[in-house]
This record gives C-alpha cells, sequence and structure tokens, in this order.
C-alpha cells in the first residue's frame, strides 16, 4: 500500500528540486553543475529509503 506522506513528501521533494534547478540555472555554470550534483544524492538517497 503506498503511503499518502510518502507520496506527500516526494511531491514537495519534487517541487523544491524543481525551483532548486530554476535557481541554479541563473548560475554561472561551473558552480551551476558542482551544487547540482551535490543536490542530487540526498533526493536520490531520500527516495530510495
Amino acid at each position: 500500500m503506498y503511503n499518502m506522506t510518502t507520496f506527500a513528501n516526494t511531491v514537495a521533494l519534487t517541487s523544491v528540486a524543481i525551483k532548486v534547478k530554476k535557481y541554479l540555472l541563473c548560475m554561472p555554470y561551473p558552480r551551476a553543475t558542482d551544487a547540482h550534483h551535490h543536490l542530487q544524492l540526498p533526493l536520490q538517497d531520500e527516495q530510495t529509503r
């Protein structure tokens, strides 16, 4: 059974990730990619848990 709380958390994480990506797109390219890779790991960690 899929937990609604898990679903809500996933949606929240996704919207945050989208906002972060949009913000990073405005940054200088090298720093943006670096930060992007650092952010990907915690997000993937949350989803595999």
